[in-house]
């Protein structure tokens, strides 16, 4: 892929500053390829998707967390470009659907070879997801994990979020419609699934396939925190489905009917609606698949 141009958008401060230290990394090893690339440091929250947005460049590379790709990808999803990614966050759960390295040298070597993989990616209103989006408990503990990652590696920050969330969190009543059927559901949580797995290996939905045209939605029904707390180790190894509370669907789309302010957890990235704005949002596959170097 010697004719073609890269540029590595990179975040600074993934992985509690790991990702600074992959600039002289990258520029270490691609000084010595016959290829024309361009290096960017992001300087505030939304700056990796603005770069990407005007690059010229063909090949996008994310250097950094899930944070820093689902960014990127909200940049390039209607473009013709293609997405790299060299891992540097806590979590990194992205790169466990492709198989994409977590060691830099590694991630750069698969970049340059150039192998192409078509992949899904989910939308939410105005934004896009890359590998999973959810409502409920899940989110509130993405929100509270992304202030405790400043302290902890991405699962410790996932289980010690939980702890603290858990006991504030009630049940949410959600009005869903999939297909022609409407459903009232009592929900601890709801995952709307491109990838596997998220919060640093809880694979939540063990089956989910990147380029089948579906998501995988895993519903985790109203029951006891400590029934929850019994549940929620199990998810790292996609044990939770033989619970009766848990359900699994595919779809290519579903619509969440909005009553009360909610927070959707998009890649680890949070918003936070209202009925105001929004009284219902679909969540679904987006018409176009991107290409993914893995």
């Amino acid at each position: 892929m010697e004719d073609k141009t890269y540029l590595f958008i990179v975040n600074p401060i993934s992985g509690n500053g790991k990702g600074s230290r992959m600039v002289g990394k990258i520029h270490e090893v691609m000084k010595d390829k016959k290829t024309v690339y361009r290096l960017e440091v992001t300087k505030a929250k939304g700056n990796a998707k603005e770069i990407a947005m005007n690059a010229s460049e063909d090949i996008i590379v994310a250097v950094g967390g899930d944070g820093t790709i689902n960014e990127v990808v909200n940049g390039i999803a209607q473009k013709k470009k293609v997405l790299g990614v060299i891992p540097s966050g806590t979590g990194n759960d992205f790169i466990r659907n492709l198989n994409i390295p977590v060691e830099a040298d590694k991630a750069i070597e698969i970049i340059l070879k150039g192998k192409e993989k078509e992949i899904n990616i989910g939308k939410v209103f105005e934004h896009y997801f890359i590998n999973i989006a959810s409502v409920g408990l899940d989110a509130q503990i993405a929100s509270e994990a992304n202030t405790l990652k400043k302290h902890f590696n991405g699962t410790y920050a996932y289980i010690a979020a939980l702890i603290k969330v858990l006991f504030s969190f009630r049940y949410m009543k959600l009005v869903i419609k999939n297909s022609d059927k409407t459903y009232v559901l009592d929900t601890m949580l709801m995952a709307f699934c491109n990838g596997r797995s998220y919060g640093g290996g809880m694979k939540i939905a063990p089956e989910a396939d990147m380029s089948d045209d579906l998501m995988d939605i895993c519903i985790v029904k109203k029951m006891s925190k400590l029934k929850l707390l019994i549940l929620f180790p199990t998810i790292f190894k996609g044990k939770h489905l033989r619970f009766n509370e848990v359900e699994m669907m595919k779809t290519s789309k579903i619509t969440l009917f909005i009553k009360d302010p909610l927070k959707i957890n998009l890649d680890g990235e949070i918003f936070t609606i209202s009925k105001e704005e929004y009284e219902f949002i679909d969540f679904k596959i987006f018409d176009h698949k991107i290409k993914v170097l893995c």
